[in-house]
Parts: C-alpha cells; sequence; structure tokens
C-alpha cells in the first residue's frame, strides 16, 4: 500500500491526531504529510530535526542500550511522537497529536502502518 495511504489512515482513524509525516532522518527532510490544513516549512523542519536528535541524535545518545525505536516529547497542549520501525532505518513517522489522545492505541496502530510502509524495516 502506498506510503501516503497508510499516513492518511493513520490521522483518520484518531480524531486527536492533527499530523502525521513520513521523513527521512539521513537528509532530515519531510517527505509526505497528512494534515487537515497546510503545516508552514519551517514547521516541518522543526519536527524532522527533532525527531532526528530524538532517534539519532543526541537524546538517542543517552540510551546505553541501543538507538530508541519510539520517542515522545510534550508539553501538555500536544505530544510529538516519533515512531520507527527498526533502529537502523533512517525512515520515521513524526506525529502531533493533542492531549486526548490514547497514546496505546494511537501507538500500536502507527506501528502497525509502519509494518505495511516498510515491511521488516527494508521499504
Amino acid at each position: 500500500m502506498a506510503i501516503a495511504d497508510e499516513i492518511n489512515k493513520l490521522r483518520e482513524e484518531f480524531d486527536g491526531c492533527n499530523l502525521v509525516a513520513f521523513a527521512d532522518l539521513s537528509s532530515k527532510m519531510v517527505l509526505l504529510t497528512s494534515s487537515p490544513k497546510k503545516i508552514p516549512q519551517e514547521n516541518l523542519d522543526h519536527l524532522c530535526a527533532e525527531a532526528a536528535m530524538m532517534l539519532k541524535g543526541a537524546a538517542a545518545n543517552l540510551n546505553t542500550d541501543a538507538a530508541p525505536l519510539t520517542a515522545l516529547v510534550t508539553d501538555g497542549d500536544k505530544t510529538h511522537i516519533y515512531m520507527r520501525n527498526q533502529a537502523d532505518t533512517d525512515d520515521v513517522l513524526c506525529c502531533i497529536c493533542g492531549p486526548d489522545i490514547d497514546l496505546t492505541s494511537f501507538m500500536a496502530s502507527a506501528q502497525a502502518r509502519l509494518e505495511q510502509i516498510m515491511p521488516g524495516g527494508e521499504g
């Protein structure tokens, strides 16, 4: 299934999800987005830079066991969720959700969408 279809379905499945983006951490570029409104490019750039820091950069280096597959950043008003399905891939979902999102259900669905996009991390 197409990546655009998967990220659209994920966002539409959860009322509290405002944005799902598919990004490449190596280039720090957002490749596709699903959002009910246009997101300024500088916001997408910031989102991707934050994902890179959390999953591959300074914050990820704090984890001594392995590179993280998931990171959450919250400010009480919204939660940024970053997910990839294998530590050695640069493909990541970047999501912005409201405070009332069911994180457990959302993350399970996002992980399933990642598996559809990149089975075994080789998409």
